[in-house]
């Protein structure tokens, strides 16, 4: 997979409102493909969706540096395909909430009780965000769940046998 340079954006005040650009001399197929590139869909409403969504969450400002954090929040975790973008927002929005809450029960003016509310909503936050993982993994990787065993020691007593390596047997064939 190529990795993407991620680009800044820019928000820029128009007459009709606020416009999203990407900073330079970028025109707006530019700005698709960027988008597109960014939220693994080739629908440039669903990212830029995305992309506001949370970019409000992180400052109910729309300012270039809101959007640019966002945008390194789904570039971190580079999704695939509209499925995956989905999850990789509501991923980073679960990890910009939990921290939100950590800070603000680590305040030195947080009370100890409202603190410990903090840290259990932080908690079953960070909980959440471990399953969301699981399951960008399992859209990944089909399904599939690996276990590695590691054998540290084998013991071979007298008539018996051992193999020393991978192994690898075939069903259906005989002893």
């Amino acid at each position: 997979m190529l990795a993407l340079k991620l680009p800044k954006f820019k928000v820029l005040n128009e007459p009709c409102g606020q416009r999203l650009a990407v900073s330079g001399d970028d025109t707006p197929e530019q700005l698709q493909a960027t988008l597109s590139s960014l939220s693994g869909t080739p629908d440039m409403d669903l990212a830029i969706n995305l992309l506001n969504t949370l970019a409000q969450l992180i400052s109910p400002e729309r300012t270039d540096w809101t959007f640019n954090q966002a945008a390194s929040l789904i570039h971190a975790l580079s999704p695939q395909n509209p499925q995956e973008a989905l999850l990789v927002t509501q991923m980073a929005a679960t990890h910009q909430m939990a921290l939100h809450l950590m800070a603000k029960a680590g305040s030195a003016n947080a009370p100890t009780h409202v603190a410990e509310i903090w840290l259990a909503r932080a908690a079953k936050l960070m909980n959440l965000y471990a399953r969301q993982v699981e399951v960008l993994d399992k859209l990944r990787n089909g399904n599939q769940s690996f276990q590695k065993v590691v054998v540290e020691r084998v013991e071979v007593k007298a008539g018996g046998q051992a193999i020393v390596g991978a192994f690898n047997p075939r069903r259906g064939q005989g002893s």
